[in-house]
């Protein structure tokens, strides 16, 4: 998502002298997560909008302006790979996801509220850097869309987050206006859905990632309308899901756009976090803020 919502832009006003710059830091939140800055994204991936772990290897994307490209990096964010899909399109790829045999990439940013081509691609797992892979398309639609006009960000019909659990894979809205998020199971067996929310959860903040780990909670990132960076935990289970805690991430004016878990030891959950770089003139000021790796480690129960 290259462009900020006007309300976030008032803030900066504000704020211009706060925005986050790059550096390497770490911070404690008594013993119950641990959230250090990683570096400075190359600018090949200043836009980093999805995020996966597949073999110890962390794979992220850009979103709307890029090449249909999926960069390979370590942990300390160097570019390991980088491989460009022939039979892929990206028009506004906003977050990927992996099961054991698959992996989703969701062209699904509308932030204009006016497409009707929201995609989500599925490639073998084996194939993820093979630049010749075949695409199963899902195409998507919300069902209680019926105004295709365009209405920036005024709107409910905008998502930038999917994640693979327990044998499904859901889509989690953005509500410009309420800050709430929408839940949709996205059927993997057909090519054309429908989707109608299931669940509509009162985050407070605009949902930009999701992962899961692997006892099944589902983590989610993203930012309010201060550009406050977050991170919410959520269990999903037969009556539907529960928000377990939240965390407000020690970043200011960071766009954080993807999340994904990593590994777990005896003590910790390991996830892996990015952001995208905003820049913006604001008379004689200007706010700067890089794209950026991050580390967060939560605290097993």
């Amino acid at each position: 998502m290259k462009k900020l919502f006007l309300i976030i832009t008032l803030t900066l006003i504000c704020n211009c002298s706060k925005v986050h710059t790059s550096s390497s830091y770490s911070h404690e939140n008594g013993t119950r997560y641990i959230f250090t800055t990683i570096g400075t994204l190359p600018s090949s991936i200043n836009e980093s909008s999805g995020i996966i772990a597949h073999n110890k290897q962390l794979y992220t994307h850009n979103d709307s302006g890029d090449t249909p490209s999926l960069f390979k990096i370590d942990t300390t964010g160097r570019i390991l790979n980088k491989t460009t899909y022939q039979n892929i399109n990206n028009y506004d790829w906003e977050d990927i996801s992996n099961s054991e045999k698959h992996v989703y990439i969701a062209d699904i940013g509308n932030n204009a509220g006016n497409r009707k081509d929201l995609t989500i691609y599925q490639i073998n797992i084996s194939d993820i850097e093979n630049s010749e892979a075949v695409s199963d398309n899902l195409h998507i639609d919300y069902i209680d869309q019926n105004d295709f006009s365009i209405r920036n960000q005024q709107h409910p019909f905008d998502a930038e987050a999917i994640v693979y659990v327990q044998d499904k894979l859901l889509l989690f809205s953005k509500d410009w206006k309420n800050f709430t998020t929408n839940v949709y199971n996205v059927p993997l067996e057909v090519t054309s859905s429908s989707l109608k929310a299931t669940h509509t959860l009162a985050i407070n903040g605009l949902i930009t990632g999701a992962t899961t780990n692997n006892q099944g909670t589902i983590t989610l990132c993203g930012y309010n309308s201060n550009l406050e960076a977050f991170v919410t935990f959520i269990k999903t289970d037969q009556k539907g899901y529960t928000i377990l805690d939240r965390y407000n991430l020690p970043l200011e004016g960071a766009q954080v756009e993807a999340i994904t878990y990593y590994d777990s030891n005896e003590k910790y959950d390991i996830y892996y976090l990015t952001s995208e770089a905003v820049s913006i003139k604001l008379g004689d000021e200007e706010a700067n803020s890089p794209g950026e790796l991050y580390k967060l480690k939560v605290k097993r129960d």
